[in-house]
């Protein structure tokens, strides 16, 4: 054997033992990325599910009035946007986007949504999104009142309304065959009704 030669033979081993190491290294990291992909995948399917305490309230009762939602699995992004009906149209109130790692139930009143801004009489829609899933509700803000109870937005009708009256021409009945009108944010608009008289 050569002068040389267990030098050789130990080099050959260490460069084989740098070898083993580099490709243990190589495939930890393979490893951690499959598992940081499966994490990110998780969270992009994750589901979202919500409910108001109460649907129609007025603004001083916003602030114990609850959203309570939740998420099926990890979710890395929530975001929520609340829009306020204007006529025919939805104008935004408040977009807020948060990412993160969000699991579990939650539970927010409805003043912390509104984050400082007035909650004002009116139809809204609330529009919550998590991962691959999304939830739509709606409520009404009413002005309520003592002794009074605002009518919820919409078409009404009813035809069982009757009664007696007195005018000018001596005792009598009026019976009310229909009677229509729709509420919508501040005012009543199409209104109208038929009736029947006796005596």
């Amino acid at each position: 054997m050569s002068a040389g030669g267990p030098d050789r033979i130990l080099l050959v081993v260490r460069r084989r033992l740098l070898s083993f190491f580099v490709l243990a290294l190589l495939l930890a990291a393979v490893s951690q990325l499959g598992g940081m992909s499966s994490l990110a995948a998780a969270g992009a399917g994750a589901q979202i599910s919500a409910h108001l305490t109460k649907t129609s309230f007025t603004a001083s009762q916003a602030g114990s009035v609850k959203l309570v939602y939740g998420f099926s699995g990890s979710s890395t992004r929530f975001s929520y946007q609340i829009s306020f009906a204007t006529g025919s149209t939805w104008q935004t109130v408040m977009s807020v986007t948060k990412k993160g790692s969000f699991t579990g139930s939650h539970t927010i009143t409805v003043t912390k949504l509104f984050a400082g801004k007035p909650v004002k009489v009116g139809s809204y829609r609330l529009k919550l999104s998590a991962g691959a899933g999304s939830k739509l509700l709606t409520f009404q803000v009413t002005t309520g009142g003592s002794g009074s109870t605002a009518p919820q937005f919409g078409a009404w009708a009813s035809t069982s309304l009757g009664g007696a009256f007195r005018g000018g021409g001596g005792p009598g009945s009026v019976t009310v065959d229909g009677v229509s009108f729709t509420v919508s944010s501040g005012n009543v608009s199409a209104f109208g009704f038929q009736f029947d008289v006796s005596g």
